[in-house]
């Protein structure tokens, strides 16, 4: 038997079979992290507090999320909390109040393994100033339906004690 008697097959093969392979293997080289919510959203309570939030594919307990604002790493602080469920895919950012300083440009760099991806929430001029005056309309109605219902309870307890 000769080791060297093949048969061959002749295969056409387009430029967009190329294209197509060339792209699957970057793929497979390059994962991204999938986004399942459209980009990052923003919610205001009706207590005025806001919430930006985005949800990606389920990710690995070894998942790893860097938030950057204005090109400054960021963390939780007494203002600003940062709650990150992998097992979901969810980040999440919760302003009890937003403030001027909250204004700019969110950006969320996950990697998970290989898989990587990062998405960016441009908060600034009409965006921000409309979630902002939101915010405040919602906390001052808030406080004031809080301040009634602790007048009529103040009253109620005021006329019981006489």
């Amino acid at each position: 038997m000769d080791y060297f008697d093949f048969d061959f097959v002749i295969v056409p093969f387009s430029s967009s079979d190329l294209e197509r392979l060339t792209e699957l293997s970057w793929h497979v080289r390059n994962p991204l992290i999938a986004l399942k919510s459209e980009g990052w959203q923003v919610d205001v309570s009706e207590q005025g507090s806001v919430r930006l939030w985005l949800q990606t594919e389920a990710l690995s307990s070894a998942a790893v999320l860097r938030l950057i604002l204005n090109d400054a790493e960021i963390s939780s602080t007494p203002t600003r909390k940062i709650n990150f469920d992998k097992a979901q895919g969810l980040v999440e950012i919760l302003f009890d109040q937003i403030s001027g300083d909250d204004e700019g440009s969110y950006t969320a760099q996950l990697k998970d393994g290989r898989a990587k991806n990062q998405f960016t929430l441009v908060f600034v001029d009409k965006k921000f100033r409309d979630t902002l005056a939101k915010s405040q309309a919602n906390r001052h109605n808030w406080k004031r339906k809080l301040g009634e219902s602790t007048d009529r309870s103040r009253c109620i307890n005021s006329e019981n004690s006489i």
